[in-house]
């Protein structure tokens, strides 16, 4: 299970250079944009993980889920740039696939 939430976690990296309608563009299409953008939304998903690892309770699963969801929720700005490198719809299912994924993460 702790293998499934970090899987997901190291999948929604792979695809975070893409994504929303006022998010970045051009040059902010880059890893580093991204990771400074979103540090807050990365941070809850690791404190969140860490919490369920050590107690594995529903509540701690359910805000390990929310923290999950946040961050897919901000990668939806990423759209332009997924659409300037013309990989919106590798984009698009990947983001699906994420949101899939949550709903089992435990």
């Amino acid at each position: 299970m702790k293998y499934t939430i970090y899987l997901l976690f190291a999948f929604a990296l792979c695809f975070a250079s893409c994504g929303g309608d006022d998010g970045p563009s051009g040059a902010e299409c880059n890893s580093l944009g991204f990771t400074a953008e979103y540090e807050v939304e990365l941070t809850a998903i690791s404190e969140a993980a860490t919490v369920w690892a050590n107690d594995p309770t529903e509540a701690n699963c359910d805000a390990l889920k929310d923290a999950y969801n946040d961050y897919l929720d901000s990668l939806e700005k990423w759209e332009d740039c997924a659409n300037e490198l013309n990989q919106f719809n590798e984009w698009q299912a990947a983001i699906d696939a994420a949101r899939q994924s949550v709903s089992s993460i435990c």
